[in-house]
């Protein structure tokens, strides 16, 4: 008999209570044989096994093949389509398969997994200490495959395959094989007639199996797609009904509104909807506050939806009144790069209280933009906008050097150098005001507020994906660099509190590190740097793999001179690469990311 699922024949009630199930059997027990065939007959196997597990009379006549075995017959024919009992398994073990899901070693109940070649349900843990792989069987295996004379042990052993070509994997029923060890251990050797049945017979059942399991793998697919065909059908019908007991409490308009993937999305994120489940007037009770909170959800994102389609509009026509407000002929400089974009614009106050202004009754849709107004407040927002980042900076200076408060323009100091800390950034020459406006990774930052939350920035965003508001958020002032430009300007002999920018780009005099003298082909045996190169050359790797450190000094006025000629040579060359703080731009576009000439050649080629 096959393993009893859990409380199988126990009784759940008192076998004296009128009603109880011990009453009921012996009642069963008490009717005429001919009227028990006939409810047998008519009964599904799982309630004939179920009957046979509780009562010793159900037991010994339902497990008898002489005399039930027409019963189990019968039984199965009122189940669909459901294959023959295999010749290897007896109606009750087949019953107990198909159709009770505890599993055949823990009795773990809902396991749904079926090994038909090995004819048993295994939970996940179970299956990994019952079912091995075939290389674990070793040796052993071999000489029992040899000893039998077959070709492999997939002949003489059930096995599932997983995997498919080189990948694929062979596993076999531990039982099973630790029983044809024994049955075959139990034949004397001498006995070849015996040994050669032994061998076909295991064989036999082999080839049975496989030809039986793709019936019985076909019906439970069948019968699995059937129950979540079903379990889905139950699930629409409930949020059918949901959504009609929400039109009759005034949810009609915004129910007729929702396209399909808002329908589609409520279906699948309300869990009380999914249920499998009919919807009685007590589980809409349950569930009727969390219904509406999700239709006051649907009714606020079809709102916001809107609301971006107009804001989207709106910001066109901006980006259109100010173009139209530029001189004929007009293109992008390097100085355009430093003012505020798009972006910035529209999220202003005064400009965002414009484009958020409700549409009118006279004059629905998108208001228009007057361009020489438009124009008008770009410019004085321009001036505003500047001023709020100079004063960040400056106030991001002085944190770093206090020394620096109260000093009059200290950004067009020398040392008023800043740095940008954001990983993967290659620039390592300092940024300075005003060009640190147009530093690239000052646009990587995301809009400051949620845009999931804020309708107004999710449509600016929509608008251009690849537009940011302008952020400090990844510039600093390093110490380790300012504290090297300070030794640049010492070494020129000037006093970095005082020195401005100017004065130092002026200076014509270079530099050299007399701790890094390079044999040249021209006999020179020193590397010149102006201030930058200099700077730059703090950070060189062979210091600190040699143990020193950078000590420049003066060139005399002669190396100089000759120095800055060949600068000025080399500066036309077209064929050496740009400087890390050099920068192409299209006047076409604010295009940010051409490093390069050939870069930017393959922008203008497919703008």
């Amino acid at each position: 008999m096959p393993p009893r699922a859990p409380h199988a024949g126990k009784v759940l009630g008192r076998r004296g209570s009128p009603g109880g199930l011990g009453t009921k059997i012996q009642s069963m027990q008490d009717l005429p044989l001919d009227i028990l065939v006939e409810i047998f007959s008519v009964s599904h196997p799982r309630d004939l096994l179920n009957l046979a597990r509780t009562a010793t009379a159900f037991r010994n006549f339902l497990m008898s093949r002489s005399t039930a075995g027409s019963l189990w017959k019968k039984a199965r024919e009122t189940v669909e389509d459901l294959p023959d009992c295999p010749a290897y398994l007896s109606e009750p073990a087949y019953a107990n398969l198909m159709f009770f899901t505890h599993c055949h070693n823990c009795l773990k109940p809902n396991v749904q997994t079926v090994i038909f070649e090995f004819s048993v349900r295994y939970c996940p843990a179970c299956k990994k200490k019952r079912v091995v792989d075939g290389e674990t069987l070793g040796l052993g295996m071999f000489t029992l495959v040899v000893e039998m004379e077959t070709r492999c042990k997939d002949d003489i052993l059930n096995c599932i395959r997983v995997g498919k070509g080189a990948k694929e994997e062979e596993y076999h029923h531990s039982p099973e094989v630790h029983t044809a060890f024994k049955d075959w251990d139990a034949i004397p050797e001498k006995d070849k007639a015996a040994r050669s049945a032994f061998a076909k017979r295991s064989a036999a059942a082999v080839k049975l199996v496989e030809q039986t399991c793709p019936q019985l793998y076909a019906w439970k697919d069948t019968q699995t797609q059937a129950r979540a065909d079903a379990i889905e059908s139950t699930r629409s019908q409930r949020f059918s009904d949901i959504l009609g007991r929400l039109r009759d409490e005034g949810w009609d308009e915004e129910i007729n509104a929702m396209d399909q993937k808002t329908r589609d999305a409520l279906y699948s994120q309300a869990s009380y909807a999914r249920r499998a489940a009919e919807l009685t007037d007590r589980a809409w009770a349950n569930i009727r506050d969390a219904a509406h909170a999700s239709m006051e959800k649907v009714r606020r994102d079809r709102l916001d939806r809107e609301q971006r389609s107009v804001l989207i509009e709106r910001f066109k026509g901006l980006s259109q009144a100010l173009a139209d407000g530029r001189p004929p002929g007009w293109w992008y400089t390097a100085a355009d790069d430093m003012d505020p974009h798009l972006v910035d614009f529209a999220l202003t106050p005064e400009v965002r209280e414009i484009a958020e202004a409700p549409e009118s009754a006279s004059d629905p849709g998108v208001p228009r933009w007057p361009v020489d107004d438009v124009r008008a407040m770009y410019e004085r927002i321009v001036q505003r906008w500047r001023r709020e980042r100079k004063t960040e900076l400056i106030a991001m200076l002085t944190g770093a050097m206090p020394e620096l408060e109260g000093v009059d323009s200290p950004l067009e100091l020398a040392v008023a150098a800043f740095s940008c800390c954001r990983p993967g950034c290659e620039r390592k020459a300092p940024l300075r005001w005003p060009e640190v406006l147009a530093h690239p990774c000052t646009r990587l930052s995301a809009l400051s507020t949620d845009s999931n939350k804020d309708v107004y920035a999710s449509a600016l965003l929509s608008l251009d994906p690849r537009e940011r508001p302008h952020s400090m958020e990844y510039l600093l002032v390093d110490p380790q660099m300012v504290h090297n430009l300070c030794a640049v300007m010492e070494a020129y002999g000037l006093d970095p509190l005082h020195t401005t920018l100017k004065s130092l780009d002026e200076v014509e005099d270079r530099l050299q590190c007399v701790e890094c003298f390079t044999e040249r082909e021209d006999g020179i045996k020193f590397e010149a740097f102006d201030w930058v190169r200099a700077l730059l050359h703090y950070d060189d790797p062979s210091h600190e793999a040699r143990g020193v450190s950078c000590r420049l000094e003066l060139l005399d006025k002669k190396d100089s001179k000759a120095v800055c000629q060949e600068e000025l040579r080399l500066r036309g060359r077209r064929d050496l690469n740009l400087p890390d703080h050099y920068r192409l731009g299209c006047t076409h576009c604010r295009c940010h990311h051409c490093d390069s000439e050939l870069m930017m050649m393959n922008h203008l080629k497919y703008m």
